[in-house]
C-alpha cells in the first residue's frame, strides 16, 4: 500500500485505526527512544547532516500511540488547564504524531520542554528552515495561520509531506489544510492519494 504523506490529520480529519503505522524506526538525533516513519528518519538525518547541524538539533518527539496521545492530553489538562491543552496538544485521534510523520525538534544547547521545545531565533533554526523543503519537511503550524489549523504557532513541530509538495507549500505560504484545499479544487474531488 502506498503511503499518503499528504494525509491531513486534524479534528475534522481523524485517524482511522487502519492508518496507524505498522513499521517505525528510531528517529535520528533523539536522546531517548523516539520512533518515526522510516522515510521521516531517512530525510531528517539527511537534512541535519547535509546542513552541518548534527550535534545542534535534537529530536524531542515523534510517533505517539493512541494511548500516549490520550495520556498527554489528560496530563496537560491536569497540569496546565484545558485552554493550554487546546492550544498546544491535539486531541487523541487528531495528532499527526499518531501516524509517525511529525517530529518536534529542539536545540541541543537549550533546556527543552516536552510540550514546547526551544526551537526559535537562532542561526541553527534559520539554516534548518532554509533547507527543510529540499528534504520534504514543512513547519506545520505557522504563525498567523492559527484560524486555519486551530493549533497555536509551534516553531518546533515539523511534518514530512515529501517533495515537491514541501516546496510548493512553503513558496505559497500555505499550511497543509490550504494545500489540500488547492489540490481538491484542481482535481474537483476530495483528495485521496
Amino acid at each position: 500500500m502506498k503511503k499518503n504523506y499528504l494525509r491531513l490529520i486534524n479534528e475534522d480529519n481523524k485517524i482511522k485505526d487502519s492508518e496507524r503505522p505498522r513499521h517505525l524506526v528510531q528517529a535520528p538525533f533523539a536522546q531517548t527512544n523516539v520512533l518515526v516513519d522510516p522515510m521521516v528518519a531517512i530525510q531528517l538525518e539527511k537534512l541535519i547532516k547535509t546542513t552541518g547541524l548534527d550535534g545542534q538539533i535534537i529530536t524531542i518527539d515523534g510517533y505517539r500511540s493512541k494511548q500516549t496521545q490520550q495520556a498527554l492530553w489528560d496530563e496537560t489538562i491536569q497540569e496546565k488547564g484545558l485552554e493550554f491543552a487546546n492550544k498546544y496538544v491535539a486531541k487523541p485521534g487528531c495528532s499527526e504524531h499518531e501516524i509517525g510523520l511529525a517530529v518536534d525538534l529542539g536545540l541541543a544547547t537549550e533546556e527543552n520542554d516536552f510540550i514546547r521545545p526551544s526551537f526559535t531565533d537562532s542561526p541553527v533554526v534559520d539554516k534548518f528552515l532554509e533547507h527543510m523543503t529540499d528534504f520534504g519537511f514543512i513547519l506545520r503550524y505557522q504563525k498567523g495561520k492559527e484560524s486555519i489549523t486551530n493549533i497555536n504557532y509551534e516553531p518546533w513541530h515539523f511534518r514530512y509531506v515529501g517533495t515537491p509538495h514541501s516546496s510548493i507549500i512553503v513558496q505559497q505560504n500555505w499550511v497543509l489544510e490550504e494545500y489540500i484545499e488547492f489540490i481538491e479544487s484542481i482535481k474537483g474531488t476530495a483528495y485521496e492519494a
